[in-house]
């Protein structure tokens, strides 16, 4: 599988659950565009990739401010800062956009429950081995980073 046919569904995915969910337009950067959009984060929401010969993870990250206002947008309502609820709604965001991504992926994956790490400065590592792929969303209410790792052949 090539990086494109591994990322590209991922990012097609995200671009288009933020577009039609919260009428937000996503533009994908180029890495040297990214300059400036680290990849310290403040808050990842994680979803595990598994079949029978394959294991890995979508992981959606970003700063907490943007975080707020993405799912703020998302639950229709004004959030003042980032609490649970901000990281469920991040949760389910990730949850609807590895979904809708599965299938371009790989046949027969299965998700995992979301889970959401929040700490300053936290960063996402991937196990030695593990194809990882990144892409850089900018919007209006600020960046956006896809990972998805994959170990083909066995488990992670």
């Amino acid at each position: 599988m090539t990086p494109a046919a591994l990322l590209d569904p991922v990012v097609a995915a995200a671009r288009e659950t933020l577009a039609v969910m919260l009428r937000l337009e996503a533009v994908e950067v180029t890495p040297a565009m990214a300059q400036g959009v680290a990849l310290v984060h403040e808050v990842s929401a994680v979803i595990g990739l598994s079949s029978a010969d394959a294991s890995g993870a979508v992981v959606l990250s970003t700063d907490r401010t943007t975080a707020t206002a993405v799912v703020s947008r998302l639950a229709g309502e004004p959030i003042e800062a980032f609490d649970e609820d901000v990281a469920d709604g991040l949760a389910e965001l990730a949850n609807i956009v590895a979904g809708a991504a599965k299938g371009g992926m790989r046949a027969g994956l299965a998700l995992s429950l979301p889970t959401v790490v929040a700490g300053a400065g936290h960063q996402v590592f991937r196990t030695s081995g593990v194809r990882n792929e990144l892409a850089f969303l900018t919007t209006e209410l600020g960046p956006l980073c896809l990972q998805v790792h994959l170990r083909e052949g066995g488990s992670a």
